[in-house]
């Protein structure tokens, strides 16, 4: 997949820059780079329209110093994630690397090579999911993982003890990218399966992970929910702490119940239980 780098510059530091981010995250852009003056914004360039995206932030112009449009093909953008690519330390026994780092000594050492898939551990919506999964206990359960990207959260979920494991992605070549990191840790409880919320079918789950963005969140919701039993539990990210009071009010819909959220830079993870 091709995708697109939106980069943005600000006169100045300050709080609202962020608030551009969850302008952009609402028109499909999926992952942010910041960097000492501004952030790089990525979305497939298949979805990137200019006009939608420059309007976005018409009302900003005063405090934006200057943007740039830059195309990264498939090739280019491995490239690119391979170069930034740095271990990341979700907690004191996980860590997320990639093959040509060293290995590590902590109980959950994954081996990410991201390619051009959304899941490498930098962004803050993944390390909030990692570190979330790591408070519950797997061992024995089954758990689906909504939009798996590079796998990590699958990966790390049979890590943790989980029976049996369903890992959904929509994108072809991400896809493919994730049974490859399965392999390359070994995994042999997880079922990557290529598709969206219907692809869920009358399965159910102890725990459903869904780290996509909220207007998908909100659509696909009521798959989501249909895979619950009592005491199931769901925990959900890729969206703005702004946004989390409507996916949470989508969640009492279905009967459930709310047990706790964190946020890291405004980006924020909920966790939800069937009652």
């Amino acid at each position: 997949m091709d995708y697109t780098e939106f980069k943005i510059s600000f006169k100045s530091k300050e709080p609202i820059n962020d608030v551009i981010k969850s302008e952009l995250n609402e028109i499909g852009f999926e992952s942010f780079v910041d960097y000492e003056s501004g952030y790089s914004a990525f979305i497939p360039s298949n979805l990137f329209s200019k006009i939608i995206t420059l309007k976005s932030i018409e009302n900003y112009k005063s405090i934006i110093d200057h943007t740039e449009i830059i195309d990264h093909p498939y090739q280019n953008w491995n490239k690119k994630w391979e170069s930034s690519f740095n271990p990341i330390e979700i907690s004191d026994n996980c860590i997320i690397r990639s093959s040509f780092h060293e290995k590590s000594n902590v109980q959950f050492d994954i081996v990410i090579n991201p390619e051009m898939s959304f899941g490498t551990g930098h962004h803050e919506t993944t390390q909030l999911m990692a570190k979330s999964l790591l408070s519950h206990e797997l061992n024995g359960k089954s758990l689906l993982d909504m939009g798996t990207g590079t796998g990590v959260l699958a990966i790390l979920a049979e890590f943790m003890g989980a029976n049996s494991v369903d890992a959904i992605e929509l994108d072809s070549k991400v896809y493919e990218n994730s049974i490859y990191n399965g392999k390359l840790n070994n995994c042999s409880k997880i079922n990557f399966i290529k598709g969206s919320g219907v692809s869920i079918k009358k399965n159910k789950y102890d725990y459903i992970l869904v780290n996509i963005n909220r207007n998908s969140i909100l659509e696909e919701f009521k798959f989501y929910a249909s895979a619950m039993e009592k005491n199931s539990i769901i925990i959900l990210s890729g969206f703005y702490k702004s946004d989390m009071s409507s996916i949470q009010e989508k969640g009492r819909g279905y009967g459930l119940k709310y047990l706790n959220s964190e946020s890291l830079n405004e980006w924020t993870t909920l966790t939800m239980k069937k009652i």
